[in-house]
């Protein structure tokens, strides 16, 4: 999605449009992999501002993900909504402040500055960042998931297994008698 500077009225412009997954290549790459599934579009709901030499872009970018359970394996379909809140600017502040034994400090004018050049924007590679950020690292099917039997690998939800579950890991057996003070 680009948008053109020059159009943008004094008053700002409310964009709302879908986007297929398969456009953005990182999403593309991550379905590819069957990491998981985007069984619906990019759906995005934007104010395009113009601010002294900025473009701001607020707004809040959603879908639906189909993704296995860290637990159990299981498909579970998970919501994904993100706020956006993005400036593009031609000309990004000189990088001098503190500097520390790693760099230099990033101050606080910096951060959510996005460059360009030109007399357009492309939305594409902010919104396809606001999706991979929202994705979760640990999905659940649901809070309550018992998850996989460690022995047998049945699944804990349906039935319970004859597994002895009062043993402990054996890797961590050397520490079941340490005592800390």
């Amino acid at each position: 999605m680009k948008i053109i500077i020059d159009r943008i009225p004094e008053e700002g412009l409310d964009l709302k449009f879908d986007e297929k997954p398969a456009s953005f290549p990182v999403l593309n790459e991550i379905e590819a992999s069957g990491e998981c599934v985007f069984p619906e579009p990019i759906h995005n709901e934007l104010t395009v501002s113009r601010v002294r030499d900025m473009v701001s872009v607020k707004g809040t970018v959603e879908t639906r993900i189909q993704i296995p359970c860290a637990r159990c394996l299981e498909a579970s379909e998970i919501p994904l909504k993100k706020r956006l809140n993005v400036c593009f600017t031609r000309n990004m502040p000189e990088m001098e402040g503190p500097t520390t034994k790693d760099g230099v400090e990033i101050r606080d004018e910096v951060i959510g500055l996005v460059p360009f050049e030109g007399e357009e924007i492309e939305l594409d590679e902010v919104i396809q960042e606001q999706v991979v950020i929202s994705l979760p690292p640990r999905p659940l099917c649901r809070a309550e998931c018992k998850g996989l039997c460690p022995r047998c690998g049945a699944d804990l939800n349906r039935d319970p297994c004859d597994c002895d579950t009062t043993r402990y890991n054996e890797q961590f057996a050397a520490l079941k008698d340490l005592k800390l003070k």
